[in-house]
């Protein structure tokens, strides 16, 4: 490099960066705002711009070519020379470097910072210096170094011999030591070896991973020779020299070593409240604790008394303010501790406030705090003065009265547990009490599976229930009536003379058959010794040493067929078997209604009754009245949801007529027109409310005819042979009372053997009809999925698929006439 122009250094061609020569960096450097110089390896500046002349306060013509140290003065140490450094280490030994150096101007002292990179030109090695006012460095560092001094923490600065160069005013006031006696002292002087080898460790750490700071507990020694426990947060400093030391942050941590003493001491306390066993003594150890370990000058705790609806105190400790064993219940008058244990918030007691004594707290305390307990009550804290509730002491009272909420909870779970476990046991007792009325009952119903009739399975059910050494007598009885007493019908049991004692006044309704048969619900005297006086049956019971008894309906589907007693030696026999005797007598009566159409269906020998019911109690005469004329029952067929779909005919109704009335019935869900016959309409309503021919059928009685006119409905009904005909009756006026019974016929049943049902069958078929049914049949044409389809059936006969159709369905209505025809005995719905 021999000139100071750029352009007269420049050898050959210019060089170029994208098209760039070098007059244009040229002109680019010269427009900088910065001083900027290049240097080369033997020390003399061989480029300036004109903004460096102006930081120099000189012309660039006096810059370039003289050496650097003529220009940049190096600084008080060799390490802060520049011309120093290029001497020894050439150009490369500038790269990066930043130094500070003083300039004259007017007579004073100017300061610059000069920062340099190593770069080659031509095949040589340049240093690439840039000047600028270090004023405003100098600003931002004193402002710096006023935040320093305002933070709280502790900053020090340590070289890496561990010398401290500096320190804020948070050091000088932790330590006692003036700066001037710390700043060129070892940290020896406030920490021992131990600490000092820790630092070293985690320096070296830090510079050799990626981590920025690290953070260390321990103590120093103040100049008064005290320990002072702090943690400190360090990271790497680096210096000129590119050395490194220490940057770190000092927090003294005394407080928050005092609240972990605190805590571990509350925390072992505490931990014996698990071993409690009572609430007064999870009280006592809580408020002990408090005055212990919290220094308090008085703790104590009150508990919530629901009987007394009070808050009752159960433990005191310290003596503090008043807090003593003389401590008097609080009554919910709106006091300090019940708003606390009613809002579920605590409060801080202040007499200042006007919550001192005698203010409405209650409380006979000057300060403290009021914390509630949740369920259980609230925890009353004392201190000597309000000054001394802090967010430490908060959270600590806090913490320990959270401790007994937790301890008196457990003791309430615990309670909690006893009192299931002795539940479960009654419950456990009860079940196997049940598990013998169980298998009593399997007996009962494999007994009514097998008997034929209802007095055989009356019979039977008496028969099992005193076989249990649990009841002593039982009897079946069926109401009458008539004259409102109750018949016994089956009985056994230990003395059955009982029943004719009482037979007289079975139709008092204290008597507990007579009840539930009155009532319809189950009846249960837990002790027949009480009410003597008024009861006359209960002398007769007591006097065959019945103490309790239970009378349960047999009911089905509001189906009455009597009632069932069971009488027991012991008071209280039947505690929670009520449902249990209301289910059976419903399987009973379920039975009675099976073993009734058992008979109906095997019996060939019929009684035929005639009925007359007015119009006005039922849904049939209704609707004749609203048509204007009768109705015909067709057919009648019972829905699972108990609703009843009824097939009619209304002759002399026209079509809207018989829709408008459906249409403003309430009982009648839905009217369809199904079939049109010469003048006449087949309606099919579904009726959601009972009607006469329901109440029949429930009886296990098949209805032959029904009509219904303006003013009646008339039906007949069949009966198997041997029925009872007067108990049927009176069931049926149990339900529509004003049933009058008007003829009583006898008919016989023809028999039918499968044969001649059969034979019956190929009669009403013809040839065409027989051969058409039998191929369909074994072309597999009735079987699910089907395998073979009408069409398929009618390509094999070489007919169209119309004719099969119309052959099958004609088969189909043959076979159903034989099985359903309203002619055949059995009627309309049996």
């Amino acid at each position: 490099m021999q000139g100071n122009d750029p352009e007269e250094r420049a050898t050959g061609e210019p060089a170029t960066a994208d098209g760039v020569d070098e007059a244009f960096f040229a002109r680019a450097v010269d427009a900088l705002s910065d001083g900027a110089l290049a240097v080369d390896g033997t020390g003399t500046v061989v480029y300036a711009n004109p903004a460096l002349g102006e930081a120099l306060g000189r012309s660039v013509e006096t810059v370039v070519g003289r050496p650097l140290s003529a220009v940049l003065p190096g600084g008080p140490v060799a390490a802060d020379d520049p011309a120093a450094r290029l001497a020894a280490g050439g150009p490369v030994a500038l790269d990066g470097a930043v130094f500070d150096v003083a300039v004259r101007e007017d007579g004073r002292r100017r300061w610059l910072s000069a920062s340099f990179s190593a770069v080659e030109f031509a095949g040589e090695a340049v240093a690439v210096g840039f000047v600028r006012d270090a004023a405003e460095r100098e600003a931002e560092l004193a402002r710096y170094k006023r935040i320093i001094e305002t933070v709280d923490d502790g900053i020090y600065v340590l070289d890496r011999n561990f010398t401290i160069t500096e320190v804020n005013e948070e050091v000088v006031s932790l330590t006692g030591y003036g700066r001037e006696e710390l700043v060129g002292e070892h940290a020896s002087l406030l920490a021992g070896e131990d600490l000092l080898e820790r630092a070293a460790d985690a320096s070296l750490e830090l510079h050799d991973s990626d981590r920025e700071a690290a953070t260390i507990v321990s103590e120093i020694v103040t100049k008064d020779g005290e320990t002072v426990p702090i943690e400190t947060r360090f990271s790497l400093y680096p210096f000129a020299d590119d050395s490194y030391g220490q940057l770190g942050v000092v927090r003294d941590i005394s407080d928050r070593v005092q609240s972990e003493r605190t805590l571990r001491a509350l925390h072992d306390s505490t931990r014996g409240l698990l071993a409690v066993e009572s609430r007064p003594g999870v009280t006592r150890l809580v408020v002990d604790t408090a005055v212990a370990v919290l220094d308090l000058s008085g703790a104590a705790i009150y508990l919530v008394d629901p009987d007394a609806t009070a808050l009752c105190p159960s433990a005191v400790a310290g003596g503090g303010g008043g807090l003593d064993e003389s401590l008097a219940a609080l009554e919910p008058d709106g006091s300090l501790p019940w708003r606390v244990f009613v809002e579920g918030e605590q409060a801080i007691v202040d007499a200042d406030a006007g919550d001192g004594p005698g203010t409405g707290t209650g409380l006979p305390i000057d300060a403290g705090l009021c914390v509630p307990l949740g369920d259980h009550g609230v925890f009353v804290a004392a201190v000597d003065d309000t000054a001394a509730i802090d967010a430490d002491t908060e959270t600590l009272v806090g913490l320990l009265a959270a401790s007994a909420e937790e301890a008196l909870s457990r003791l309430d779970r615990e309670h909690e547990v006893r009192r299931r476990d002795d539940r479960l046991e009654r419950q456990n007792r009860r079940l196997r009490r049940l598990d013998e009325l169980n298998t009593m009952i399997r007996e009962i119903d494999q007994t009514l599976v097998e008997a034929q009739s209802i007095d055989e399975i009356g019979d039977a059910v008496c028969e099992r229930v005193v076989a249990s050494e649990r009841f002593a007598f039982a009897w079946v009885g069926e109401p009458t009536p008539a004259d409102g007493t109750v018949e016994p019908r089956s009985w056994a049991g230990a003395d059955p003379r009982y029943l004719d004692d009482v037979a007289p006044a079975t139709g008092d309704a204290d008597e507990p058959a007579a009840t539930a048969a009155a009532t319809g619900t189950a009846t249960v005297v837990a002790d027949v010794g009480a009410g003597l006086g008024g009861e006359p049956w209960r002398k007769a019971a007591l006097a065959r040493g019945f103490r309790s008894a239970i009378a349960v309906p047999l009911s089905h589907d509001d189906i009455a067929h009597g009632v069932l007693a069971v009488y027991a030696t012991r008071p209280d026999a039947f505690a929670e078997l009520e449902a249990v005797f209301a289910e059976l007598g419903e399987t009973i009566a379920n039975a009675m209604s099976a073993a009734d159409t058992r008979r109906a269906l095997l019996t060939d020998t019929r009684t035929v009754l005639g009925f007359r019911v007015d119009a006005d109690d039922d849904v049939l005469g209704w609707f004749a009245r609203t048509v204007g004329g009768p109705v015909e029952v067709e057919g009648v067929v019972p829905q699972a949801d108990g609703a009843v779909r009824v097939f009619f005919h209304a002759a002399d109704a026209e079509p809207a007529a018989t829709r408008a009335a459906a249409a403003a019935s309430l009982v009648v869900e839905s009217l369809d027109a199904v079939a049109r016959r010469g003048d006449d309409s087949l309606y099919e309503a579904v009726v959601v409310g009972p009607t006469v021919l329901t109440a029949v059928a429930d009886r296990g009685a098949a209805i032959r005819t029904a009509r219904a006119s303006a003013e009646a409905v008339r039906f007949e009904v069949e009966l198997p042979d041997g029925a009872d005909v007067r108990r049927f009756v009176s069931a049926l006026r149990s339900r529509h009372p004003d049933a009058e019974l008007v003829s009583k016929t006898a008919s016989e049943r023809p028999a039918r053997t499968s044969t001649e049902f059969r034979a019956e069958f190929q009669r009403r078929l013809t040839d065409r009809q027989r051969e058409v049914l039998r191929v369909a049949y074994l072309r597999g044409f009735y079987e699910w999925p089907r395998e073979s389809t009408a069409q398929e059936v009618a390509d094999a006969l070489d007919v169209s698929q119309p004719t099969v159709s119309r052959h099958l369905r004609a088969c189909q209505r043959k076979l159903l006439g034989l099985l359903l025809d309203r002619e055949r005995p059995g009627g309309l719905y049996s």
